[in-house]
C-alpha cells in the first residue's frame, strides 16, 4: 500500500517540517556533544604539545608510548622503528606552519601562539570525533521512536543474533541491527538492514518488513548516497519477491531531487515528525481493542479424552524440557531436519482415532520420529501405560534423544540414537508392531543428499517393488519403510503433510495407500488453522491397516475442525480414490452440477496456460517511464509489462491508444537482441546501462547467463486475460484474481497467462466481445472448485500451477454465444 511516495503534493511540506524536526533536536543535543568533545580534544592537543617540545620533537618513542595521539601502525617490532621513523618525517611536513609559525623559526612559541594553536587542533579534531557521536545518537533517537511506536501496538522486540532467517520470525517481532543474506554474483553477502518487522498478521515464513533509518543534516549527502537505498531495494527483491515491503524511515535533510530518485525506484518512506504512517504497512494487531490494548483469548489446556482438561506433571516436565531444547538450537538448525513438535492435543487425538480401529488388549508401538515422545506420552494418556507393552522410538539428533532417554528411564521405551531410515527392520512377525504413529520430518527433497536420496529410493524398490519420484519429501520414506516395521493387520497413523493428496510426487504415496495397504481415515486440517507455530505447512492425518484392500474397501476423508468435530465428512470408495489425478479436490464444497456434461467445460478446453516470463532481476530490466526516460532508454526496447496484482485497482486494464495500460504504477520491460558491440555503437545511453548491470553482476545470473545476449528477453504475446497465481481467501472469496487485460502489456511470473486456443480464437475473430463474457465466467468460478485444482499452504494460502489451472470447471451457460460442443470442437487444421 502506497504511503508517500505516491503523494508529491505533500513533498514540499513534509521536506519543511522535516528539516524542522532535525534542527529542533539538533540545537538541544549537539552542543552539548561539541561541549564535550572539544575538552575532551583540548586535553589530547595540550597533551601531545607538551610531550613533542609544542611539536618539535615528534619521535617513533612518542609515538609507541602514546597511541592516543597517532595510531602506530601494526608490523614487524625490527621494521617498526624504521617506518616511525617515516611517519614522523610526513608529520613534520604536513603541519601547518600558519598555525605554528614558531616552527619556521628556532623561537620559542608564546603562550598566546600555543592557546591559538590549541584550539584550533581542538576544533578540527572535535568535529571528527562529534559527527559520529551525533549520528549515532540520531540512530538510538530514530530506533527509540520505532521501539515505542510497536510497543504499545504489542510487538515484542528479539536480539538480531537469535535469527537465523528472518522468514523464521514469529509474527508480533521485531529487531534491530540484523543482516539478511541476499543473491550476489554467484555466492551471497550479508545486507545489513537497520529495523526489521514481522507483522502480527503475518503467517509463519511470511517475507516481514524492511525498514532503513536514514538521518541527514544537509541536503549534499543524501544526494550521494540515494543509489544506495535502490541498489539494497533491488538485492531484497531479488531475494524476498517483487512484493517485498522495503521503506525509508526519515530525519532531516531530503529534498525533492532525492524524494523523486527513491520513488522512481519504487521505494516508499514514513516521516519520523509523522510516525504514525507506518500503520499503512498494516501493522495493527487484528485483536486490538479500540483503546489500543491487546485482547488475550483464554487457552483452555487440553483434554486427555471425553473429561476434563488435564495435563500430567510427566507431560508437563516433557513439555517443559521440549521448550528448553528448542531454545537451544536456531530454527533454521531444527528446518534442516525437519523437526516440528507436534501439540499434546494433536498427539492424542492422532492415538486416539487410532486406537478405534484396534482391538489389541496390549500395544506394541512404534515412532520412528521420536522427537521428546509426543506420542508415546499420548498413547499413555489414551491405552494407560500398563497397557503399553512396549515402544521403540528412534530419534537421529542426539540434541534431543540423549535428555529424552533420560526423561522416560523408567518407562515402557527403548530409545535408540540413530537414522531410522538406515536401521534393518526386524526379521520375524514377533519382533514387529501393531501401532506405528508419527510425525516423520518434512524436510523437502532439495535438502536431501544425492546419495541418501538414492539409497532411499533402492530401500523402498526392495521392500515394496516401487520407486518414489526424486521430488518427494523425506517424510515419505519414513510411511515406505516403516511398513516393513509393522505387523500384519497393524494400524499405521501418520501426521504428514497434505501436499501429498495434490502434487504429482504424491502419487507413489496415494498408489501405496489404495493398493499395498487398507486406508482408513484421512484427515486434513483447515489451512487458516496451521497446526505447527513453526512451520508453514497443511497438514493431514492419515491412518491405515496394514492388509491388503477388501474389494468394497472404502475410507473416510474428513476436513476442517478437529479429528474429532470435523466440519465436513463424506465416505470415498477406494475405486474412486484410484482413479482420482488428486485427492485434494474430495473436500471442496458441492456445487451444482460442477461436472454436467452438458453445462460444463475445462479451462483447458479454450485456454492454453503459460506462467509469465521470468527475467532474472526484475529490479534491473524493469523501469518506471521516468527512470526510463532519465536513463534515455530508446522506446524500441521498452514492453509495457504490468506491475504486481497487488498494484491492480481493478479487475479490467484498460488501455486508451490500445498498447499501454491504463494503470497508476506503470512499468516497462527492458530486451534487446542486439549484441553489445551494436548497443556501444549505435545506443551509448543503453549500453552505460547494461554495464552498470554488469558491474552488479546481473549477467551472471543464473537465468541470464543462460540467454544470448544477457539483456534479451523471452519472446511473449500480451495474453487477453490473467491469472494471479498465488493469493489468501477469506469469507468464501476466491484466492486468484482473473484479470482482462486490454492493453499490449505482458506479464512476468506473478501472473498465469490465458492464451486462446485456436478454435477460439476463430470464435473471437467473429466475436470480439466474446473475450468479456468468458472472462466473467471464470471470474464466476466457485472459489472451492478453483482451491481444489490448486495447492494449499498452511495459513490459508493457496497457489495455482499452470497444468492446475487448465482443469478448473468452467460453466459454458455463462457464456452467451458458446455451446458445449462448439467450444470443445477438435482442431481440424
Amino acid at each position: 500500500m502506497p504511503i508517500n511516495a505516491n503523494k508529491p503534493h505533500l513533498w514540499k511540506d513534509d521536506i519543511a517540517r522535516s528539516v524542522d524536526f532535525y534542527n529542533d533536536w539538533f540545537m538541544e543535543f549537539a552542543p552539548k556533544a561539541y561541549q564535550d568533545q572539544r575538552e575532551q580534544q583540548a586535553d589530547l592537543v595540550e597533551e601531545t604539545m607538551s610531550r613533542t617540545d609544542d611539536l618539535r620533537d615528534i619521535t617513533p618513542q612518542f609515538l609507541i608510548e602514546h597511541p592516543r595521539s597517532v595510531q602506530p601502525p601494526r608490523m614487524e617490532k625490527e621494521h617498526l622503528h624504521d617506518q616511525l621513523e617515516r611517519v614522523c618525517e610526513v608529520l613534520q611536513e604536513m603541519i601547518d606552519r600558519d598555525i605554528c609559525p614558531w616552527l619556521q623559526s628556532d623561537a620559542e612559541p608564546s603562550q598566546r601562539e600555543k592557546r591559538r594553536a590549541a584550539s584550533v587542533f581542538a576544533d578540527r579534531l572535535c568535529g571528527m570525533a562529534a559527527d559520529p557521536i551525533i549520528r549515532n545518537a540520531q540512530e538510538r533517537e530514530q530506533q527509540e521512536a520505532i521501539r515505542d511506536w510497536l510497543a504499545v501496538r504489542g510487538y515484542r522486540e528479539v536480539k538480531s543474533s537469535t535469527l537465523d532467517d528472518v522468514r523464521e520470525m514469529k509474527p508480533g517481532v521485531f529487531t534491530f541491527g540484523c543482516t539478511v543474506k541476499v543473491p550476489s554474483g554467484d555466492g551471497v553477502r550479508n545486507l545489513p538492514i537497520d529495523c526489521i518487522i514481522q507483522p502480527h498478521r503475518a503467517v509463519v515464513g511470511a517475507t516481514p518488513i524492511f525498514i532503513e533509518m536514514k538521518s541527514a543534516g544537509d541536503y549534499t549527502n543524501p544526494n550521494k548516497r540515494q543509489k544506495e537505498e535502490a541498489q539494497k531495494a533491488r538485492q531484497l527483491r531479488d531475494e524476498f519477491g517483487e512484493d517485498v515491503d522495503f521503506v525509508l524511515f526519515l530525519r532531516g535533510y531530503f529534498n525533492s531531487q532525492y524524494l523523486g530518485y527513491e520513488a522512481a525506484e519504487n521505494i516508499d518512506w514514513v516521516w519520523e515528525h509523522r510516525i504514525e504512517d507506518l500503520s499503512h504497512l498494516e501493522l495493527d494487531k487484528p485483536d486490538s481493542d479500540a483503546s489500543g490494548g491487546i485482547v488475550k483469548e483464554p487457552i483452555s489446556p487440553p483434554s486427555d479424552g471425553g473429561g476434563a482438561p488435564h495435563i500430567s506433571p510427566k507431560e508437563q516436565e516433557r513439555l517443559a524440557l521440549q521448550d528448553e531444547l528448542d531454545a537451544e538450537k536456531s530454527k533454521s538448525a531444527r528446518n534442516k531436519l525437519g523437526q516440528f513438535a507436534t501439540p499434546t492435543v494433536l498427539a492424542r487425538d492422532i492415538v486416539r482415532c487410532a486406537k478405534q480401529y484396534m482391538g489389541a488388549s496390549t500395544v506394541d508401538m512404534l515412532d520412528p520420529a521420536f522427537g521428546t515422545g509426543a506420542f508415546f506420552a499420548a498413547a499413555r494418556a489414551v491405552f494407560g501405560p500398563d497397557t503399553i507393552q512396549r515402544c521403540q522410538g528412534f530419534e537421529i539428533d542426539p540434541h534431543y534423544a540423549t535428555p529424552t532417554r533420560h526423561l522416560w528411564d523408567e518407562s515402557q521405551l527403548t530409545l535408540e540414537t540413530a537414522d531410522f531410515t538406515d536401521v534393518a527392520p526386524p526379521k520375524n512377525d514377533r519382533e514387529r508392531f501393531d501401532l506405528v504413529v508419527a510425525n516423520p520430518p518434512y524436510v523437502r527433497h532439495y535438502h536431501i543428499a544425492s546419495n541418501t536420496k538414492k539409497r532411499l529410493q533402492q530401500h523402498v524398490l526392495r521392500s515394496l517393488e516401487t520407486k518414489p519420484s526424486g521430488l518427494s519429501g523425506l517424510y515419505t520414506y519414513f510411511v515406505y519403510l516403516a511398513d516393513a516395521w509393522m505387523r500384519a493387520g497393524g494400524i499405521g497413523a501418520w501426521l504428514i503433510p497434505s501436499e501429498f493428496m495434490y502434487v504429482n510426487y504424491g502419487k507413489t504415496l496415494r498408489t501405496y495407500l489404495t493398493n499395498t495397504v487398507s486406508l482408513l481415515r484421512v484427515h486434513r486440517f483447515d489451512p487458516q488453522e496451521v497446526q505447527f507455530s513453526d512451520a508453514l505447512v497443511s497438514s493431514a492425518v492419515v491412518i491405515f491397516r496394514k492388509t491388503p484392500p477388501a474389494e468394497e474397501q472404502s475410507a473416510l476423508f474428513t476436513y476442517g475442525g478437529d479429528m474429532n468435530e470435523p466440519t465436513r465428512a463424506r465416505e470415498v470408495p477406494n475405486q474412486e480414490l484410484s482413479t482420482r489425478r488428486k485427492w485434494s479436490s474430495l473436500y471442496k464444497k458441492p456445487t451444482p452440477n460442477p461436472n454436467d456434461a452438458s453445462t460444463t467445460i475445462r479451462v483447458g478446453d479454450l485456454f492454453s496456460t503459460k506462467r509469465g516470463i521470468a527475467t532474472g532481476a526484475n529490479a534491473f530490466f524493469i523501469l518506471s517511464p521516468d527512470e526510463a526516460a532519465c536513463r534515455n532508454i530508446p522506446d524500441q526496447f521498452l514492453k509495457p509489462i504490468l506491475p504486481s496484482p497487488r498494484y491492480l485497482e481493478h479487475d479490467v486494464v484498460e488501455s486508451e491508444d490500445g498498447y499501454r495500460p491504463d494503470i497508476e504504477k506503470e512499468q516497462f520491460l527492458l530486451s534487446c537482441t542486439l549484441s553489445e558491440d551494436e548497443v556501444q555503437d549505435t545506443y551509448p545511453s543503453l549500453w552505460a546501462y547494461l554495464q552498470e548491470g554488469k558491474e552488479e553482476g546481473i549477467h551472471e545470473r543464473y537465468l541470464c547467463s543462460r540467454r544470448s545476449p544477457w539483456y534479451s528477453q523471452e519472446l511473449r504475446d500480451p495474453a487477453p486475460i490473467l491469472v494471479s497465481y498465488m493469493g489468501r481467501a477469506s469469507n468464501g472469496t476466491t484466492p486468484f484474481r482473473f484479470i482482462l487485460n486490454r492493453s499490449e502489456a505482458i506479464a512476468a511470473n506473478a501472473y498465469l497467462n490465458l492464451y486462446p486456443s485456436a478454435n477460439l480464437k476463430r470464435h473471437l475473430q467473429n466475436n470480439p466481445d466474446l473475450i468479456h463474457s468468458i472472462w466473467k465466467a471464470l471470474k464466476a468460478i466457485a472459489p472451492a472448485d478453483l482451491i481444489a485444482e490448486g495447492r494449499t499452504y498452511g495459513g490459508g494460502l493457496h497457489k495455482m500451477e499452470p497444468s492446475e489451472l487448465k482443469n478448473a470447471p468452467l460453466r459454458i451457460d455463462d457464456i452467451p454465444g458458446l455451446t458445449h460442443e462448439s467450444a470443445v470442437q477438435a482442431e481440424l487444421f
